[in-house]
């Protein structure tokens, strides 16, 4: 048996599926504000840097940024006091960045 013949044959639009639950709601907001702070701090970086830093998790005081490997890492480390201050002229004194290496 077909297992797509007990799903509901009604496409949804993924911004109307993401509106309609609370918890998707909150995750697309998220993604979008992780998004823009992306966006705010690129020129504070390197262009070599840019390319391959990633925006993460993000919530109230934290914010996750992603890179490929432990050499950017470091990298990234060192422009770190830059990148907080810029943030924290935004959200406030307790805000704070960290950064992670991608698995794969």
């Amino acid at each position: 048996m077909n297992q797509g013949a007990n799903r509901s044959n009604v496409a949804v639009a993924i911004q109307d599926a993401l509106n309609q639950s609370s918890v998707m709601s909150g995750l697309a907001s998220a993604i979008r504000q992780s998004q823009q702070q992306m966006r705010h701090i690129a020129p504070l970086l390197p262009s070599a840097l840019a390319r391959v830093v990633q925006p993460g998790p993000i919530d109230a005081t934290t914010w996750c940024l992603l890179v490929p490997n432990g050499s950017v890492a470091t990298k990234l480390r060192q422009l770190l006091p830059t990148i907080e201050a810029e943030l924290r002229s935004v959200h406030g004194p307790h805000y704070s960045v960290r950064i992670k290496v991608r698995n794969g």
